[in-house]
């Protein structure tokens, strides 16, 4: 619901006064800024969202825990990659701006977008997600493995463990028909 308001207050802001008490553009040092003087809805919207993402972070570091080792990571880099964000647009709202007049939040998306692309592409971030990792799968009562394009065994949960007789240890990173051939 506050997104929505706050959009609409946005589009009608030439009506009222409620997210922007004014606005407008001014020249400063040879460039053409906007120039904002923020409303109280302004400031609803700015405490809904740095609050969202602080629980967001809560959240994870709540769930870290209870993830897997290799998953903790991930989480980490979230942790990590919502901070980014959230401090460069904090400088900028209360004018601590290292590079005004511009703002630096569009620089840390790009940033967090670089960091999160690397990721994916190197580390398999989210190839599994944690939380669907955390919620079924561990908790599935039939064997369960997941393998990658090369039959190599990736993941395989506790009732795959008893059925194969072998310890997630033993299984992880080797091909399943080794792991066939040794324990069946």
């Amino acid at each position: 619901v506050v997104p929505i308001i706050t959009f609409l207050l946005v589009l009608t802001a030439q009506q009222q006064q409620f997210f922007y008490k004014s606005y407008g553009f001014i020249e400063q040092s040879g460039l053409i800024i906007s120039e904002k003087v923020y409303g109280p809805g302004f400031y609803v919207w700015i405490a809904y969202a740095y609050s969202c993402v602080i629980a967001s972070v809560v959240l994870l570091l709540r769930s870290m825990f209870d993830m897997p080792q290799r998953f903790r990571s991930q989480i980490v880099l979230l942790i990590l990659v919502s901070i980014l964000v959230l401090f460069p647009n904090l400088f900028f709202v209360i004018g601590l701006n290292p590079i005004a007049p511009y703002d630096p939040t569009c620089l840390s998306f790009v940033v967090v977008g670089f960091l999160m692309l690397i990721t994916m592409k190197f580390y398999r971030f989210l190839d599994v997600m944690p939380v669907a990792y955390n919620l079924v799968f561990s908790s599935v009562k039939n064997g369960v493995l997941i393998i990658d394009e090369r039959a190599f065994i990736q993941d395989l949960n506790p009732a795959a463990e008893v059925l194969l007789d072998c310890s997630h240890k033993e299984a992880l990173g080797k091909p399943i028909s080794e792991i066939f051939s040794v324990h069946h």
